[in-house]
């Protein structure tokens, strides 16, 4: 099978490149700078672009059967590489009818008192320090949701360093209860084994330890 991934030289993207060449899939990535991706592998196709840049997207894209995006911001200023950078992944797959995605949010994204999180997340942590962030995320989330692809959106909190263990908590939904940190090798983990796994169409999924 053949995956297209968006991000894949950030801090959770090479876990998932990583991950889903072990899978056994056959990879081409999306990367503005191809010499940060040190991986070799004759299953990996490496291909220099913008994701701004729609005519960079279609090689990417085009034959493929799943797109996994790990986009990240490179700072919580303002952004708008979640939401631009989704609406042209989308309207690509819709171009060459890829219909399986599956994208990273974050827990805590979206209007409202989130129950799971502590008082100091909403009132100061979300509104002052990751607002535009999670501003920018939420608009993506409202892309997907109103198209027809089968999306997967992972929501997980705190993302960390620690190393693979495969043990980890997943459910339909914004977050989990004392759902404070996960690892990004097993948020890529998880990511690449539900690629086909209809379970986790169209739904958030929220994922910790």
């Amino acid at each position: 099978m053949k995956i297209s991934v968006f991000g894949g030289s950030g801090r959770t993207g090479i876990h998932v490149i990583q991950q889903a060449l072990v899978s056994g899939y056959e990879i081409k990535a999306l990367v503005r700078s191809p010499e940060k991706l040190k991986i070799n592998d004759e299953k990996l196709g490496v291909l220099q672009g913008d994701i701004f840049n729609i005519s960079d997207l279609e090689p990417v894209i085009k034959g493929t059967e799943a797109v996994v995006s790990a986009l990240g911001a490179p700072n919580l200023g303002r952004t708008h590489i979640y939401s631009q950078g989704m609406k042209n992944i989308i309207d690509v797959m819709k171009k060459y009818g890829v219909k399986r995605l599956i994208c990273i949010s974050a827990a805590g994204v979206g209007p409202g008192r989130d129950p799971n999180f502590p008082f100091i997340f909403d009132r100061i942590l979300k509104p002052l320090v990751l607002g535009r962030t999670f501003a920018d995320m939420y608009r993506m989330e409202q892309i997907i949701i109103s198209t027809d692809v089968n999306y997967t959106i992972m929501r997980p909190p705190m993302l960390t360093k620690r190393d693979l263990t495969g043990h980890y908590r997943v459910e339909k939904g914004k977050s989990l209860p004392k759902g404070k940190k996960i690892s990004r090798a097993d948020l890529a983990h998880f990511m690449v084994n539900c690629i086909n796994d209809e379970k986790y169409f169209k739904c958030l999924a929220a994922i910790a330890y």
